[in-house]
């Protein structure tokens, strides 16, 4: 990356991000148009929503997660978050063409966001698992579409989701940096020019 990128200005290099993400979200991006010397390039044209999908904790990370998606990604882009019986039971429209799904379990195993990723996967949507069993049933689902980052937060030691909240909120934060790269950064390219 060259210097003065967002990635760079928060210390996050290409390698730290593959090593996490793999390289599934730039597989399932289109690319536009060739990049033009300049002009940012939006790696995810299509993209018009991401949806923040989780139960109990995760949900309260989406919902704390959803001003950083915001912050980071161009105006275009609407974040929403949700449970995944919202979604299954409220008649949620979710369109594959325009949404990327981004689903959080720690085990990975939640019953209803299994039933739901499942659903998701058979109607060609483009998620990303943040779990801590990367070879649970949702990690799984989510390999081969836009990839299953591992938040490598260990076994809790208590009832209450600690370090399991803090490494979900932590990679929901990291997966808004990389999107916002992907997107390309037309703050940067006006300060740039100006």
């Amino acid at each position: 990356y060259p210097k003065d990128t967002p990635l760079e200005r928060l210390g996050i290099n290409r390698e730290i991000l593959e090593r996490h993400f793999g390289t599934g979200l730039e597989e399932a991006a289109a690319v536009a148009e060739p990049p033009v010397r300049g002009e940012p390039v939006n790696r995810l044209p299509g993209m018009k929503r991401i949806v923040l999908v989780g139960v109990g904790s995760s949900w309260r990370d989406a919902k704390v997660a959803k001003a950083v998606y915001e912050d980071l990604l161009s105006r275009g882009v609407e974040v929403l978050f949700y449970d995944p019986v919202e979604i299954s039971n409220r008649g949620i429209k979710l369109d594959p063409k325009t949404d990327l799904i981004v689903g959080m379990s720690w085990s990975g195993a939640t019953s209803s966001m299994v039933r739901l990723f499942e659903w998701l996967q058979s109607e060609g949507f483009v998620t990303v698992a943040i779990t801590g069993k990367p070879d649970s049933d949702m990690g799984r689902l989510c390999k081969w579409s836009g990839g299953t980052l591992n938040v490598l937060s260990g076994n809790e030691q208590s009832v209450a989701t600690t370090k399991g909240f803090e490494s979900i909120l932590f990679s929901l934060c990291l997966l808004a940096v990389h999107l916002s790269q992907m997107q390309g950064d037309p703050d940067l390219e006006e300060q740039r020019q100006g």
